[in-house]
């Protein structure tokens, strides 16, 4: 499990925020409460959940560990 990504904010569009670390921009899927507390750019860090399924990987990503946890009880 990736627990978190903190990096550069380096793009993002409605539900997603791409961050990169280590020179590796991780596509984070996200909300619209994170996206607008992560606005203006700069070094970020967001809270992970990897859900992994036959199809895809997906890598969601929150400010905080609140929503987070919200998130992985609505799952």
């Amino acid at each position: 499990m990736i627990y978190s990504v903190r990096g550069e904010l380096v793009h993002t569009e409605p539900g997603l925020a791409v961050v990169e670390c280590g020179g590796v921009g991780y596509a984070c899927r996200t909300t619209a409460n994170t996206l607008a507390k992560i606005r203006g750019g700069g070094e970020v860090k967001l809270f992970t959940y990897l859900h992994i399924t036959e199809n895809a990987m997906d890598l969601f990503g929150f400010a905080d560990g609140g929503e987070l946890q919200c998130f992985r009880q609505l799952i």
